[in-house]
């Protein structure tokens, strides 16, 4: 599956388990990326190779990812941004297009202004009080 690109299998002991890792090196010029996963290598060397597999079947673009490809055909169902833009912030009501980036901003807010984790318990900051997180939110929310 992997012979035709240039890629070196690494080998590792792992003291812990004495079990071995295997790792994937790309072998392009200039580039030291190396995965876990033979898929994530794949992704990657297609990007050195110019392969799109997965065409679009309304316009003439293509994708070295099949979520890629997912997300570019919402746009040929939900034809302007604003419909796109359909992941709200509760807060000013600024809209994302990926569930994803919406929880990135609330996780870069909430790391910003040190108001607590988002998800992982072992990195909880104390709280501010109530009446200097919600002026921090206002603040931050009127540049949106």
């Amino acid at each position: 599956m992997l012979k035709p690109f240039k890629y070196e299998k690494i080998e590792q002991i792992d003291r812990k388990t004495n079990k071995v890792k295997v790792s994937y090196a790309c072998r392009y010029d200039n580039c030291e990326k190396i995965y876990n996963k033979t898929w994530n290598l794949i992704d990657h060397v297609r990007m050195h190779e110019g392969v799109r597999p997965y065409q679009c079947p309304e316009c003439p673009k293509a994708f070295t990812q099949k979520g890629n490809l997912k997300k570019h055909e919402i746009q040929h169902l939900l034809t302007t941004l604003k419909e796109r833009k359909r992941f709200k912030c509760g807060i000013c009501n600024k809209g994302y297009t990926e569930r994803y980036n919406l929880e990135v901003r609330f996780f870069i807010t909430q790391s910003k202004y040190h108001i607590g984790s988002y998800g992982d318990p072992s990195r909880q900051r104390p709280l501010l009080k109530l009446s200097k997180i919600l002026h921090l939110f206002s603040k931050m929310h009127n540049n949106c």
